[in-house]
């Protein structure tokens, strides 16, 4: 059976596959050609709401128009006023989300453009959207990896090659968006072996914390959410995720020297404060602070050299966090191929099934 850092290791390959071959996009691309849209909405539950925050920042910067991520339920029950000229975008790996299927139902009502990006065709999502962008991937695992990579940078690609195919960006600029994206995959397989190394020898307790904290800040918040969920549903205890400022307002008085604190310390603004506030909470509060970076500090850190210039480079924090959380897990004697209620998603009908479809 195949482990969640397998499929990690196998996301370069399959994003080249994605970079080489488009034609999967080819169909959405001719239906966005001459639609106009003013506005991005992208939805998703779980791994996939982490998958359409990522898109904010590179889908802003190419389009210079707004974007916004929501849980998808979140998008039916409380989005009340939807501009024209509107473009919705569902994620929803195994096409089976009934909350995104309803808030691509309610983006149609409302006479929005639809989009669903799923590894699944046929599925039920699909006839929910005006279109399909398909990802051709395998992931025989409950904590998505792959998925994750694969489905923010087939949405990044679309838009590329829309951009390109009308003329808004030449080739030059296109080639050079494909190469930052490769560049930061192509260290995938360093880092996952450096992580495991420093894993193996560090002094962390990694397995005696069942309060675990991720902090994030700018461009790696979406990889301090997704990160904190591989933790959770791989090592299934208390594991939350928080903006670097979010965290100051409150958070930090219930921490204490149970709590564990990883924090992803890219380069950028806000850099000192977080190292400074690691600090404060070792200090002051017993916590375990570590600082995953690419930069010097005088804290306890995993240091790497991470391609901080790079506008992709959150994918390389977020794959340190997949790696941790596997060794978590076997530190832990957990088994990622336990069975876990398979039923559930029935009861609470939180995903749609084809009829006929075994339990």
């Amino acid at each position: 059976m195949k482990t969640m850092v397998n499929y990690v290791l196998e996301t370069p390959q399959a994003i080249r596959k994605m970079i080489s071959d488009t034609s999967n996009i080819s169909e959405v691309l001719e239906y966005l050609i001459n639609r106009k849209i003013d506005h991005i909405y992208v939805v998703g539950s779980g791994t996939s709401y982490s998958a359409a925050l990522t898109c904010i920042d590179p889908l802003e910067t190419m389009l210079h128009i707004p974007v916004y991520a929501y849980c998808a339920m979140e998008f039916v029950d409380n989005v009340k006023v939807i501009e024209e000229s509107s473009l919705v975008i569902g994620f929803s790996q195994a096409g089976q989300s009934n909350s995104t299927i309803q808030a691509l139902d309610k983006a149609r009502n409302h006479g929005c453009l639809t989009i669903v990006v799923t590894a699944e065709n046929p599925s039920p999502i699909v006839k929910h959207a005006d279109a399909c962008l398909k990802m051709d991937i395998e992931e025989a695992i409950g904590p998505k990896t792959k998925g994750y990579y694969c489905s923010t940078v087939e949405v990044i690609l679309l838009f590329a090659q829309l951009l390109k195919f009308t003329n808004v960006i030449s080739h030059t600029e296109y080639v050079r968006m494909i190469s930052e994206i490769l560049d930061v995959f192509d260290d995938f397989t360093n880092i996952v072996n450096k992580a495991q190394e420093w894993y193996l020898t560090s002094e962390i307790p990694f397995d005696q914390y069942d309060n675990i904290i991720v902090i994030g800040c700018d461009q790696c918040v979406p990889s301090a959410l997704e990160g904190a969920l591989k933790i959770l549903e791989t090592v299934k205890c208390c594991v939350r995720y928080y903006e670097l400022e979010e965290f100051m307002h409150g958070i930090y008085h219930a921490i204490d020297d149970k709590t564990l604190v990883i924090a992803l310390g890219n380069q950028s603004r806000h850099l000192d404060r977080m190292i400074r506030l690691l600090k404060y909470l070792k200090e002051h509060k017993n916590a375990c602070c570590l600082l995953i970076t690419g930069s010097e500090a005088d804290i306890l850190s995993f240091k790497y050299s991470f391609k901080d210039s790079n506008p992709y480079v959150s994918f390389e924090y977020l794959a340190v966090l997949q790696v941790f959380a596997e060794c978590m897990m076997k530190q832990r004697g957990m088994n990622l191929n336990d069975p876990s209620d398979r039923n559930f998603h029935r009861y609470m009908n939180s995903y749609v099934y084809e009829d006929g479809e075994e339990k």
